[in-house]
């Protein structure tokens, strides 16, 4: 008996001096009683693995390759392999840009809204409201739903390869519009306040414009290098200077108001995108002619 009490004696000094200075074990049957901070110092795929009592994994810790993977072995930093994400309490989430500043990428906005920031201020790139997508404003007109908006800001200046581009900028203070440019050229359509407007010309089959244009107005801008126009006639003749004329161009002429011994209008000279001269069968003729310039 006092060979067996010293052998007991002897057991229980070599287990403690086996567990002197480690971690107190963890109770996967009553986590309560891991009362200190667990440190794994091993480099395995597979360090800390969670499992459900059928052996279905919840939690892998890949110390290895610095990853953690949710229901499955992790493939990146972070890996979810299935299940959904919930943030709660419309929590933010946040990226850092190159230079280490943290930015607002996704949030919810004012009305539960989805709100996508620029990637370099927080600032709102975008917002999905109530069906609308909007780019760069959070306001919409009244019973919107299923709308494109577009706040105005810097337009493009050039035209790379393989893409449109549309944007929205001030045709006048208080007229914003939308602005269209394509591959081939920097010249714009422009849409708005129920005009088309285009750099050089808009095409179609008879067929759409008489079935378009015969129950409302064509409008055509003038002014400076317009498609069309006035002239007044002086002692016969005139001459109108528009960069829109062009060698092949059919210019047409009524006269307008008479003025003077009115006489029959009819093109003098033509310079490719300079301009035309006029003349009149009559050179008393003081008319005021009315011209357009249709190309082919």
């Amino acid at each position: 008996m006092k060979k067996l009490f010293l052998f007991l004696i002897l057991f229980v000094i070599i287990a403690g001096w086996n567990y002197a200075g480690s971690s107190p074990p963890m109770y996967a049957s009553d986590p309560s009683k891991v009362t200190t901070a667990q440190t794994i110092t091993v480099d395995s795929e597979t360090a800390h693995v969670i499992e459900k009592a059928d052996g279905t994994d919840v939690l892998i810790v890949d110390t290895t390759n610095s990853r953690i993977g949710i229901n499955g072995t992790p493939e990146k930093g972070l890996h979810i392999l299935s299940g959904d994400m919930l943030l709660d309490n419309a929590q933010k989430i946040n990226w850092k840009n190159a230079a280490g500043t943290s930015n607002t990428i996704i949030q919810y906005g004012s009305g539960d809204a989805l709100v996508f920031g620029d990637g370099v201020t927080s600032a709102s790139a975008m917002t999905l409201d109530t069906g609308n997508l909007l780019l760069g404003t959070s306001t919409f007109g009244t019973n919107a739903k299923q709308v494109f908006i577009i706040e105005t800001d810097t337009a493009p200046t050039t035209n790379p390869a393989n893409l449109i581009q549309m944007w929205s900028a001030d045709y006048a203070a208080g007229d914003a519009r939308l602005y269209i440019m394509g591959e081939g050229s920097t010249d714009k359509v422009i849409i708005g306040r129920g005009d088309i407007e285009a750099a050089n010309h808009i095409t179609g089959t008879t067929a759409y414009f008489s079935t378009h244009i015969s129950s409302t107005q064509l409008k055509i801008t003038e002014g400076t290098n317009a498609y069309m126009g006035t002239v007044t006639l002086v002692a016969g003749s005139g001459s109108v200077t528009t960069t829109a004329v062009a060698s092949d161009s059919r210019i047409y002429m009524t006269v307008q108001t008479g003025g003077g011994t009115v006489g029959s209008p009819y093109i003098v000279q033509r310079t490719a995108g300079v301009g035309f001269h006029v003349s009149s069968t009559s050179a008393t003729d003081t008319s005021d002619v009315a011209w357009i310039i249709i190309s082919p």
